[in-house]
């Protein structure tokens, strides 16, 4: 329909074309929806093209980085070799030297027997960091794909469930909005994995509290509100808003705050996190960027390192180009027990501060335990909770004492561990609620509504509809002319549908026509077409006849509940309006 067709006429090729009837009869015949589709399958042909030029590219510069890396490894080891022969040419020349130099000469065959042995080491140490990027290489652009379609599938849950929630919400008037909100954090190889969180905008206390709640309690909060509607709908007169409803109730409960995220790379040294010379805190991160510091943390990893493999390390002789070797890495150890304390967290946000609790959690692949008068009890999901602080407190406080000390057992110190050591920062994730609010909280319009049955005088008796006192006997015909829109407006609604049944019964006609070819001429399918544009004419005023109704019908309606308000309050009787 809204397409252009551009013909043109060549003079010199006119005889052998088809006559201007031939042509018209063929544009009347032309399937214009075909058209129509092999234009969408040109550009669904284009995005599936652009998707494998962008796969090809990315495929490219994987390729690009892995021959980048091979041609790296090649010159070191070209070079190595090149020391290596060289060295051996030194060798032969001590072996060849004697007399007063052969004690000089032997003294530099150890040291360049040392030098080789390093740099054979160092050269093992290179290709298994070269394997190991290649792998985590792959592994991030899987995780990158992965994580995409995590965050699409949350996304397609979430956003019905967001728009329901919000729709309820306005139809019971309670001040609260949920939109969607994506928070990062770092997984246990470094890599940044996104989740998708529900965002609460909470008004109702007269503040703007904004905070973030899982998916799950997401879920379970949509079962309480589902609940309530039904019942309000079912009932709409005799309902009454629970005081512990879902939307206050949601305010109390612990929500993700932020993330404190240090860096405890020291253990591999046998040090504490953090050091004497670093201060005894971390920021904590907000959920809303990074940027957002929300309070202070004080903690501290203490490992427990026995005599005997600190007298180890001792003996081990420092090398400068490799600091590394003075680590518990290159003892032999097969198990680590760390002092872990979070004892309090200060500058935290007032609004926040109730039912208070941190937790972090120790990879999968790596086995811990808590130590526990000197017995290790396994510990089979790796994830640790400090109890609640500031149980339903109703005063705003900053600071708030956690308390928490444990004593881990990492069972299997070995390369995984002490990579997950470097690899990223140790997360310890902070929930709080809000404190109490004194006083009754009102929600909405109708929060416990109470029926009254009020004994009148007979002359007095109020109809719940259409009170006595607004204008009289005015009142019964202005609710009857409301009546009368609202008939008018669903015999309008009636007639379109009517129409539109028309309109699809036309259109498997034409259809049928044009699928048949020995039906009816081009000329009586012109016929159709015709008719059919007239009903679509036809049925588009219908329609915007009946919001013209729908407008007038509203705005009748709001005339209608100011004159009852205005009522109400000149009413002596004390009637209730419902």
């Amino acid at each position: 329909g809204k397409k252009n067709l551009f013909l043109f006429r060549n003079p010199e090729a006119e005889k052998s074309s088809l006559s201007a009837e031939q042509i018209e009869k063929l544009i009347d015949e032309h399937d214009f929806d075909s058209v129509k589709d092999e234009m969408f399958k040109d550009e669904l042909e284009a995005q599936m093209k652009a998707k494998r030029e962008a796969e090809a590219r990315a495929k490219a510069e994987f390729e690009r980085k892995i021959r980048e890396r091979e041609e790296k490894m090649k010159a070191e080891r070209e070079k190595a070799d090149a020391e290596r022969l060289k060295m051996e040419e030194e060798m032969k020349k001590m072996q060849a030297m004697a007399g007063a130099e052969k004690a000089a000469a032997a003294e530099r065959m150890k040291q360049l027997e040392a030098a080789q042995k390093r740099m054979k080491a160092e050269m093992k140490r290179k290709e298994e960091e070269h394997k190991q990027a290649v792998i985590d290489e792959k592994r991030k652009e899987e995780n990158q794909a992965r994580q995409r379609e995590i965050v699409r599938l949350s996304i397609s849950r979430l956003v019905p469930l967001v728009a329901e929630a919000n729709d309820i919400a306005n139809e019971f008037k309670i001040a609260v909005q949920y939109a969607l909100q994506a928070i990062n954090f770092p997984d246990m190889h470094g890599d940044i994995i996104s989740k998708v969180f529900v965002q609460v905008i909470n008004r109702l206390t007269g503040k703007t509290r904004k905070y973030v709640i899982s998916e799950e309690t997401f879920n379970e909060e949509m079962f309480e509100i589902r609940d309530l509607f039904s019942k309000f709908t079912e009932k709409p007169d005799e309902f009454e808003m629970p005081v512990n409803n879902p939307w206050i109730e949601g305010m109390y409960k612990p929500h993700y705050l932020g993330e404190a995220r240090p860096w405890i790379m020291q253990i591999e040294y046998g040090f504490d996190v953090p050091d004497e010379e670093d201060p005894p805190f971390v920021k904590i991160i907000g959920w809303k960027n990074d940027n957002d510091v929300i309070g202070k943390l004080f903690f501290k990893m203490h490992p427990i390192v026995p005599d005997e493999i600190m007298d180890k390390m001792a003996m081990i002789e420092p090398d400068d180009d490799s600091p590394e070797d003075l680590s518990l890495a290159n003892v032999d150890i097969d198990k680590l027990d760390v002092e872990m304390s979070i004892d309090k967290i200060e500058h935290m946000p007032p609004e926040s501060c109730s039912n208070v609790f941190v937790t972090f959690a120790i990879p999968p692949n790596i086995n811990v335990a808590v130590l526990n008068k000197d017995v290790a009890e396994d510990d089979l999901d790796g994830v640790f909770e400090s109890k609640i602080c500031n149980p339903d407190i109703s005063k705003p406080v900053t600071k708030v004492s956690i308390g928490f000390n444990e004593t881990l057992r990492f069972q299997n110190v070995d390369k995984e561990f002490f990579r997950w050591l470097k690899s990223q920062p140790f997360g310890i994730k902070v929930y709080g609620a809000c404190p109490k609010v004194s006083g009754e909280i009102k929600v909405g319009r109708i929060l416990g509504r109470k029926k009254k049955e009020v004994k009148q005088p007979q002359e007095n008796k109020v109809s719940a509809r259409a009170p006595a006192n607004v204008g009289g006997a005015g009142g019964g015909d202005y609710e009857a002319k409301i009546k009368e829109a609202m008939e008018r407006a669903a015999e309008h609604e009636r007639n379109i549908k009517a129409k539109e049944m028309e309109v699809a019964k036309l259109q498997q006609e034409v259809e049928k026509l044009r699928s048949s070819p020995g039906g009816e001429s081009g000329g009586e399918i012109s016929e159709y077409k015709k008719e059919l544009a007239e009903v679509k004419e036809k049925n588009k005023k219908l329609e915007d006849e009946l919001a013209a109704k729908d407008k007038e019908l509203a705005k009748k309606m709001e005339e209608l509940e100011k004159a009852r308000a205005a009522a109400n309050e000149k009413s002596k009787a004390g009637c209730s309006l419902i």
